[in-house]
């Protein structure tokens, strides 16, 4: 059970500090349609990079005989990456 918790936190905390970069990296304005229009995350490999994400989440979703640590570490890297930019989003429906 610590391995679970621990598994977890640890990949939370690299989820978030790698989804903060990329979300400091993100050129989008203070619109919505600024936002919109930025440059993908990702660049030219953002469309290769939603395989492994989406197959991660089934992977620990679903878990398919995978071991409990790593499907927490999977989901909670994938939760504290997307974290970032959830609170953005929610910050930009406030403000409107």
């Amino acid at each position: 059970m610590v391995a679970i918790v621990v598994s977890a936190v640890l990949a939370f905390a690299a989820g978030l500090t790698l989804g903060l970069v990329k979300f400091l990296r993100v050129e989008g304005g203070e619109t919505w349609d600024d936002w919109r229009n930025a440059p993908q995350i990702g660049g030219r490999w953002a469309n290769l990079l939603s395989i492994p994400a989406g197959l991660a989440t089934m992977v620990a979703l679903g878990g398919f005989g995978v071991p409990a640590p790593i499907r927490a570490a999977l989901l909670s890297f994938l939760a504290g990456f997307c974290l970032p930019f959830a609170v953005e989003g929610a910050r930009r429906y406030a403000r409107r």
